[in-house]
Formats: structure tokens, C-alpha cells, sequence
């Protein structure tokens, strides 16, 4: 397998990671009626180590 397409798959797990931490912050702000602010940051950091795979796979990629 190459190295796009793990990076690919690294890339689609880590947005489903933070579509999930996102969820449970609207949880339990919305529901539970409490601030977490950790699964925000979480959720951003998720974000955030996707943009290296990002620029790496533009750049290899020609």
C-alpha cells in the first residue's frame, strides 16, 4: 500500500476523531448543560495534525 493512500486513511480516521469530540462537546453543552472545554481541544488538535499529512501528500504528490 502506498504511502498516499495510508495517509489517506490517517487523514479520514483523524476527521472522524474530531467529528466525535465535537459531538460530545455539543452534548454536553447542549444536553448535559456543561462546558468541556478538553473535547474542543482535542478536536483541534485532531485538526491540526492533519494539515502535515496534508502539505506532505501535496507536495509528494508532484
Amino acid at each position: 500500500m502506498s504511502f498516499y493512500l495510508l495517509s489517506l486513511l490517517l487523514m479520514f480516521a483523524l476527521f472522524g476523531v474530531a467529528s466525535t469530540y465535537l459531538l460530545r462537546f455539543m452534548y454536553c453543552y447542549w444536553f448535559k448543560k456543561r462546558l468541556v472545554l478538553s473535547y474542543l481541544g482535542s478536536a483541534g488538535l485532531c485538526v491540526v495534525l492533519v494539515v502535515p499529512l496534508l502539505l506532505l501528500n501535496h507536495f509528494l504528490a508532484g
